[in-house]
Formats: C-alpha cells, structure tokens, sequence
C-alpha cells in the first residue's frame, strides 16, 4: 500500500505501508524544493520514537530511504513526520513484526 499526502502541488508517499525494517520516502512537487528535511517517526502518543533523520533535498523529485529502529519497535501505527521547508506533513505509518 502507497499513501499520499497532497500540499499545495506537492504529493509525498510512504512505502510500504505496513512496514517491518525500512520505509521509502518520495517527494514529487510542481515546484523545485530546497533546504532541509527532518524526519522523525513518533508514537500515538507523539514520543519520538529513534533517531531523527536530516536529509537536504535540491529539485523536483526525491527518494530517501529510511531504516525503522527494529528492537524497539512493536507492532502498531505510527506517524512519519517529515518537515520540508515549506510544510510538515504527518504520515500515518504501521509497523508489522
């Protein structure tokens, strides 16, 4: 399963979802995007949930690919937060053991 986040022109997908060890980010926008991304996957209750991750993004399409902290993770929703330099989007995200 693919999901999407729509903002403005921009569509940002999370694969696979459910996931076990790793997630693909993809950035598609109508507009070049640059500056810094911050990742971070946090619980239902909003605790950060493993390391955050910076990424610098330059262009129109992007694909980072994100390992998931497997010793700590239980199976369950979680949400990928993703802030760009011009939104913030919420991801829901389950994880599957």
């Amino acid at each position: 399963i693919r999901l999407e986040a729509y903002a403005d022109e921009t569509i940002v997908s999370v694969y696979p979802n459910p996931a076990s060890d790793k997630v693909h980010l993809s950035f598609k926008t109508g507009h070049e995007i640059q500056g810094n991304l911050d990742i971070r996957l946090i619980d239902q209750l909003g605790k950060p949930v493993g390391r955050p991750i910076f990424a610098t993004v330059n262009g129109l399409t992007h694909e980072l690919t994100i390992p998931l902290p497997r010793a700590r993770l239980a199976s369950g929703l979680y949400y990928l937060i993703v802030r760009a330099p011009d939104y913030i989007y919420r991801l829901p995200l389950v994880i599957s053991r």
